[in-house]
């Protein structure tokens, strides 16, 4: 049996859009820690999209540094694509059990949001080319 609703439903405001990104390649900068005696080190991405450049960035302590950066990386393969708009959802859930890889990601990727961010990623990228010790480049 049909319901007429004499009041419409609320519409719900504080879910976010899903946005679709096409990801054409990705840049890693490896800054190390140097202040204080951190062992850490700063992983840099600069994510390549249709909607504009996307940084972002985690520290990953000494213990957790991997023994070659680039097959670290290499993870990141299956994120790139750049014939096929995807959701953010998907680009996420392509780097579930790699909580390192997936921190970083979502962290470029909450810069959907934030137009201003575009400009400040190209000054921070010939920054970053500055000081990493590592680079990687996939596409």
């Amino acid at each position: 049996m049909p319901v007429q609703m004499t009041e419409p439903l609320p519409i719900a405001t504080n879910l976010s859009p899903i946005t679709f990104v096409k990801t054409r390649s990705l840049e890693l900068f490896i800054v190390p820690g140097r202040e204080k005696g951190n062992l850490g080190y700063e992983v840099n991405l600069l994510l390549i999209t249709d909607a504009g450049p996307l940084a972002g960035m985690i520290i990953l302590d000494a213990q957790n540094k991997p023994n070659d950066w680039v097959i670290w990386s290499y993870i990141f393969r299956k994120i790139l694509d750049d014939k096929t708009p995807h959701d953010t959802i998907w680009l996420a859930h392509q780097l579930r059990g790699h909580s390192s890889h997936q921190q970083l990601v979502h962290s470029a990727l909450q810069r959907l949001t934030d137009r201003t961010s575009i400009f400040n990623c190209l000054e921070t990228r010939k920054l970053l080319m500055e000081r990493a010790t590592n680079y990687i480049s996939l596409f």
